[in-house]
């Protein structure tokens, strides 16, 4: 089992992360708009593949897991 404590950090930085996440992409998405299709899709596809890898480290560095390149399978 996870402790409370671990748990309660968990759901705020995944909270915090989302709020923050949601703010980048509107962001971005303005500036992007006005480029081609496939400017578009790279620059998408790479925030979100950015912001996951991210978002796995800071949830690894809360529960003191491990990183392995399986957790992104």
């Amino acid at each position: 089992m996870i402790e409370l404590s671990i748990q309660i950090r968990l759901i705020v930085f995944s909270y915090i992360f989302g709020f923050l996440f949601s703010i980048l992409l509107d962001m971005i998405n303005k500036y992007v708009s006005k480029c081609k299709k496939s400017v578009n899709l790279f620059i998408s596809f790479f925030t979100i593949f950015l912001s996951t890898i991210i978002y796995f480290e800071g949830i690894n560095k809360i529960g003191n897991a491990i990183f392995h390149i399986y957790s992104l399978i």
